[in-house]
């Protein structure tokens, strides 16, 4: 965090980009999500910035403010170290209900959906004796998180099928360490997000998704601080406009070895493994198709939380989307489910 607040200090609070009065949208992320977060994806990459958006540099600037995980971008939204930022249904749940950031937060477009292409999985090994939820009762469950969205949705689905909670052991893994830890015998389940499944997968068998859980919904969102919306709501729009664009040329199958080489470039990972998850069938949906929400795409995995007891009340998520900053064009919603 001292480095997320060096970052904060040398750009003034956001207020301005190079001097000249631009706005910078800092914006906070978590590097090595950029597969889940296209937003990140485009502004990291060489090409992006330059040669498809046509208003970063001129009407605002972007900042990257690289923090582990979406309750730390909370924290940082909350502190004023950044002005915008990824955050999950479970992390926006607990900032409304702990009152985290004092202007709020509004949700301005989606970022990945769990479904209607790949949904986090949640495995034991290929040749366990766990092959139903039932089975997990009285083992050892991997989440990277206690509260985290994967771990919400597991315990939903735990909890509606009979498994008590009490009976299972949660144990706090990063994704990467999963699959050694549960190959190790260290855990009976783990979850997986992508590329960790793909590159896993042979060893693996899935018991359940997230899907399970709540059918096809948003897990991940653009989030903007609701003082910062006020003072910058043009920056804001240009920068929305910028991300449509980026969506069109990213989903351009014409631009598909140009799009493997930037995911390579970004996310670091070998480009045969890329192959199978940029843009396909094994990949997360962005929705490509529009950015409008639906509230309930939202509302079924907060409404969970409230049900295993991780909320003191029902929260209405309607009232913290607002759309209208979208471009025209990509203000129709997607259809998943």
């Amino acid at each position: 965090m001292a480095g997320i607040s060096g970052i904060a200090g040398c750009l003034n609070n956001g207020s301005s980009g190079s001097g000249n009065g631009t706005p910078t949208i800092r914006y906070a992320g978590i590097s090595g999500a950029e597969l889940n977060d296209l937003m990140a994806m485009f502004h990291q990459s060489d090409h992006i910035p330059g040669n498809v958006m046509e208003h970063v540099g001129d009407k605002y600037e972007f900042k990257f403010v690289d923090v582990q995980s979406t309750p730390v971008v909370v924290n940082t939204l909350g502190s004023d170290e950044a002005d915008a930022g990824l955050l999950a249904y479970s992390s926006l749940a607990n900032a409304i209900q702990g009152n985290t950031i004092e202007s709020g937060v509004s949700i301005l477009a989606p970022l990945t959906y769990d479904g209607p292409r790949y949904a986090d999985t949640f495995n034991s090994t290929v040749d366990s004796d766990i092959t139903e939820v039932g089975d997990i009762a009285n083992g050892a469950f991997g989440v990277n998180g206690v509260g985290s969205a994967i771990d919400i949705a597991a315990r939903v689905i735990l909890t509606r099928n009979g498994v008590d909670l009490n009976t299972v052991e949660f144990r706090e893994l990063s994704f990467g360490a999963m699959p050694t830890t549960l190959s190790e015998g260290r855990v009976d389940v783990g979850s997986f997000i992508q590329p960790f499944y793909e590159m896993n997968k042979n060893d693996l068998q899935t018991v359940f998704d997230t899907t399970d859980a709540f059918d096809s919904f948003l897990k991940i969102f653009m989030t903007v601080r609701n003082d910062f919306l006020e003072s910058n709501s043009n920056a804001i729009e240009y920068w929305l406009e910028d991300f449509w664009t980026g969506m069109q040329w990213w989903k351009d199958d014409g631009n598909s070895e140009k799009r493997l080489d930037i995911a390579e470039e970004v996310v670091d990972l070998p480009r045969d493994i890329l192959k199978q998850l940029v843009q396909t069938d094994m990949g997360y949906y962005h929705g490509e198709d529009g950015l409008d929400i639906d509230a309930e795409w939202l509302q079924r995995p907060v409404d969970g939380m409230h049900e295993i007891g991780f909320l003191d009340s029902k929260i209405d998520v309607s009232k913290h989307i607002d759309t209208s900053y979208l471009p025209d064009e990509a203000a129709t919603k997607p259809s998943i489910n």
